[in-house]
């Protein structure tokens, strides 16, 4: 059952991604029950992780992307090393705390999950706090 409900949760993700009206902020996140919660986290990072896969592979040809351009090839790596930098060894149950955290503070709540997971993210990891802060302050820039 929990599988399924990632898979769904990875599903609605894509098919969401190019409609960010349509994206899901904090008044949707605090309806969830805390089991939703850590279930929505892990098809979260499966989806992240997930995406090394889907952009690595063209999908006409079915044969790994990058042979033929270096920018490919650049932006795939920086994409893989970003996603294991900062969900490898991060709990779902971590991810929700930290985005109850971070909408705690209710000036976040206009800024949509996946956004808002990254900086948890990068809290979890401890980038320096400057550098979250000016990406918090980005990502309310944006939600208005």
């Amino acid at each position: 059952m929990r599988i399924m409900v990632m898979s769904i949760t990875v599903v609605i993700l894509v098919a969401t991604a190019g409609q960010a009206q349509q994206m899901h902020k904090a008044d949707w996140w605090l309806s969830l029950s805390q089991a939703s919660r850590v279930d929505y986290a892990n098809g979260l990072v499966d989806g992240l992780v997930a995406a090394i896969w889907v952009l690595g592979v063209d999908p006409e040809t079915n044969s790994p992307l990058g042979s033929g351009s270096q920018a490919e090839t650049d932006r795939l790596t920086t994409y893989t090393r970003s996603v294991t930098r900062f969900t490898y060894g991060v709990a779902a149950e971590e991810l929700a705390r930290g985005l109850d955290r971070f909408y705690s503070d209710t000036i976040n709540r206009g800024i949509q999950i996946p956004t808002a997971a990254w900086m948890v993210f990068c809290q979890i990891k401890r980038v320096p706090d400057d550098n979250i802060q000016e990406l918090i302050q980005r990502a309310r820039g944006l939600s208005r």
